[in-house]
């Protein structure tokens, strides 16, 4: 009996190996399958990702226009396909390969937009600004590029953080909602908005367009209104004063 339950326990070691192994093999990153899935598409270059009948879609590179630009939004969707997250560590080949971004300055995320640890940014991140309506705590702890990149974030989600000790993000005065939710974020003074945030998607609904009021009785123009002047207190202390701009949608059916 004993020996039998050697036996049976060397067997067992000896198929842990084996499949520990197995998978350390399966798991190294492949340049020729990674660049054979690669699909380029405007300014990114992305790849798609199956997964227990579900598709996801990871921004991995800049495409060569995409290179020349300094500020980079990251849209909804790309070729009709909703886009998971800028970075992709999910993947047989992909395990040890990172979003590699090279000059960007300005980066600004939808909601619907994941930032993933698997990114490289070449620049002092300290130079380096995210716009996102919303940064999560656990995004924090494992996206190293958050660490140091000025982080602009909804006024919401501003206090959610000093609440919780982590006084590192700055407010954006510039938010485009969405019924109760905020969509994108921007931060300007006295200038228009920095960028045109990229059409949301609402099943069932067509987008027509950004509005000054929640009654939709005034379009934003993008070329000619004017974010208010930024306002500071006798101490120097910024006064944050909030300029919402909101979505409207036609039901279609």
């Amino acid at each position: 009996m004993k020996y039998s339950k050697k036996v049976f326990l060397s067997i067992l070691i000896m198929l842990s190996v084996f499949l520990l192994s197995s998978c350390k093999i399966r798991f190294n990153f492949d340049p020729t399958a990674y660049k054979n899935r690669l699909i380029t598409s405007g300014d990114f270059k992305y790849l798609i990702y199956k997964s227990d009948g579900n598709e996801f879609l990871y921004i991995m590179e800049l495409s060569e226009e995409g290179l020349k630009k300094d500020t980079i939004v990251i849209p909804s969707t790309i070729d009709g396909k909703k886009v998971s997250s800028l970075g992709g560590g999910i993947g047989l080949f992909l395990k040890k390969k990172r979003c590699y971004l090279a000059n960007v300055k300005n980066i600004y995320f939808t909601s619907d937009c994941s930032i993933n640890n698997y990114i490289d940014v070449i620049k002092n991140n300290s130079d380096l600004n995210l716009y996102a309506p919303y940064f999560s705590f656990y995004s924090e702890i494992n996206v190293d590029v958050l660490k140091t990149a000025n982080k602009y974030v909804s006024f919401e989600n501003y206090n959610q953080r000093i609440l919780n000790n982590m006084n590192d993000c700055i407010p954006a005065n510039v938010s485009y909602c969405i019924e109760n939710s905020i969509y994108f974020v921007d931060d300007c003074d006295e200038t228009t908005v920095n960028v045109i945030p990229p059409d949301p998607i609402k099943e069932g609904y067509r987008f027509d367009g950004w509005y000054k009021d929640k009654d939709y009785n005034e379009k934003w123009n993008f070329e000619t209104d004017i974010v208010p002047p930024k306002q500071y207190g006798e101490n120097g202390n910024y006064i944050y004063q909030e300029t919402c701009i909101y979505a409207k949608f036609t039901y279609i059916g």
